[in-house]
């Protein structure tokens, strides 16, 4: 089976190399699932598939000018292209120059293949020139729509492409990625905290590689838990501080809300059960225990369901300033 250097997703995989392997392989492709869940490296194994003049039985070549060219990342039939440096959407520009490119033919390849990266950031005018594309591409190009919000996605969009939904992985899978990592970076893996990487990661091998600099991590951690205690215990300055944290319209809020409430399931735990509690983070046990007993099991509930709340609206593509901004307001007042 192709893919053999990725790890997990063999549903995925299985679709893409019965795709393959039948001849039915098709001009645009909407992979979905949460950012750092690894679809970019699906897009890049099965881009090289496809490529591949010479590729057999589900695998690419590897010899060929053509795979050389996608192991060093040169390959001009292969183009990534995003929202750019500075920029939140992906602009109708950008889609205007990809029709212009798409015209021309392969280099060296037996596609031409774009990469389009979050793809939910399209513009709607951006959207409807990909919808003139996809109606009338030529034979040799593919497009490989990468989408953390399928629903800001038209639905004219989602009738024209061929969606594989990406799933969350295992723990096993997760530990699995750690070790490889650790192995190409000649680290010896930290046994003890292979637990707290699991909640930390939540499924997605995106943040593995970010666990791996424990340090960094750890600081993150420990800014988020010093916030939302001082948000729960309303210190002036606690809005302000987890605002920062955030980043500009909340382009961090994914990690920072897993942590909340990774803090906040371990505060009610804690507060129910006491030192018998068998937490997410036990690095900060003490502290957990303290803040458990100042706020309580209902409160913590009900400050886990507001920062619960506030994750799923903004997956629903909700306004991030307003959101963010309500949902630190109910937690200070709650």
């Amino acid at each position: 089976m192709a893919f053999e250097r990725l790890i997990g997703q063999n549903r995925v995989k299985e679709t893409l190399s019965e795709l393959f392997l039948s001849g039915r392989v098709g001009h645009a492709y909407l992979f979905n699932g949460p950012e750092g869940i690894g679809k970019k490296s699906f897009a890049k194994e099965f881009a090289g598939l496809v490529m591949c003049p010479s590729s057999s039985d589900g695998k690419r070549c590897g010899v060929c000018e053509c795979c050389v060219l996608m192991d060093n990342s040169t390959n001009p039939d292969y183009k990534v292209i995003g929202c750019g440096e500075g920029k939140n959407t992906v602009s109708v520009e950008t889609v205007r120059n990809l029709q212009d490119d798409i015209v021309t033919a392969p280099v060296f390849s037996a596609k031409k293949i774009y990469v389009i990266d979050t793809a939910e950031k399209m513009t709607e005018q951006a959207q409807n020139a990909l919808l003139k594309i996809l109606e009338e591409p030529p034979s040799y190009a593919m497009i490989l729509l990468m989408c953390n919000n399928i629903l800001s996605m038209l639905g004219t969009i989602r009738s024209r492409v061929i969606r594989i939904d990406f799933s969350r992985n295992t723990n096993d899978e997760i530990k699995e990625k750690y070790e490889q990592l650790c192995i190409m970076q000649n680290r010896k893996p930290d046994v003890e905290k292979t637990e707290l990487l699991c909640s930390y990661a939540d499924g997605i091998m995106g943040r593995v590689t970010e666990f791996l600099d424990s340090d960094t991590l750890d600081e993150k951690r420990k800014a988020v838990f010093n916030c939302l205690k001082g948000l729960l215990k309303r210190e002036i300055d606690a809005k302000l501080r987890m605002t920062e944290i955030m980043g500009n319209k909340g382009t961090n809020y994914e990690f920072t809300l897993f942590t909340m409430m990774s803090f906040l399931r371990d505060v009610m735990i804690a507060s129910r059960f006491g030192r018998k509690a068998i937490l997410q983070n036990p690095d900060f046990k003490e502290e957990i225990g303290v803040l458990g007993r100042d706020i309580g099991y209902y409160r913590a509930v009900r400050c886990l369901e507001i920062v619960d709340e506030c994750y799923k609206n903004l997956r629903r593509n909700a306004a991030p300033d307003i959101t963010i901004d309500s949902m630190l307001i109910q937690l200070r007042e709650s």
